[in-house]
């Protein structure tokens, strides 16, 4: 099956991390194909990727075939695992390999561990929820700039007034209502992930 049927089948249709996920059971085979299509779009159907990392490497499955075979297999099994895991973290493909480790190391131990996570705010202000909710719109926003860099091929000086008025809406529902204001907050996400990028400018 080609990939791009198999983008339908999962019902991916735009760069969104808002969008309604598929709850299909999706058989082994076709697996395969999907984990083909690029990262900032396999990142948008987080079920999709969860059922795939839930399902264990049968390895004894692999009757018949020799050791050194058995293993090249197996080790091909780990490299998709992987593959689905930065999508599923949607670590940007721009950054250097070893930011990438850390940004989905630091993104399975937030998911573990609340000493893990980083609180910009303390006690006051508005409610948890409303916070919780308004942090992670900005998160998503980062993910998306930085996969809409990737795609287009834009350095971040070039993509920002680009992606800030094409997601001006999305941008505003969380709070960032000028082109400065997007600035600082992509640069601040990035500093707390320890991802050192060239300046994004005034």
């Amino acid at each position: 099956m080609a990939a791009t049927k198999l983008a339908d089948k999962i019902e991916i249709t735009q760069i969104s991390t808002e969008m309604e996920p598929t709850r299909k059971h999706i058989p082994d085979e076709d697996f395969v194909e999907i984990l083909k299509l690029p990262r900032h779009v396999l990142a948008l159907n987080k079920v999709v990727l969860r059922q795939f990392l839930a399902r264990p490497i049968k390895a004894y499955k692999l009757k018949g075939a020799s050791d050194e075979e058995r293993e090249r297999m197996i080790r091909q099994q780990h490299e998709d695992r992987f593959k689905a895991l930065f999508a599923l973290y949607a670590v940007p493909e721009i950054l250097p390999a070893d930011e990438q480790w850390r940004w989905l190391a630091l993104g399975l131990a937030g998911e573990h561990f609340a000493g893990c996570k980083t609180l910009t705010r303390g006690l006051g202000g508005r409610s948890k929820p409303n916070l919780a909710k308004t942090r992670e719109k900005k998160e998503s926003l980062l993910r998306q700039f930085e996969a809409y860099m990737c795609q287009h091929r834009f350095s971040e000086t070039a993509a920002a007034p680009k992606f800030f008025n094409k997601r001006r809406a999305d941008c505003n529902e969380a709070g960032l209502r000028t082109l400065k204001s997007f600035k600082q907050a992509m640069r601040a996400l990035r500093k707390e992930n320890g991802i050192s990028t060239e300046a994004m400018g005034s």
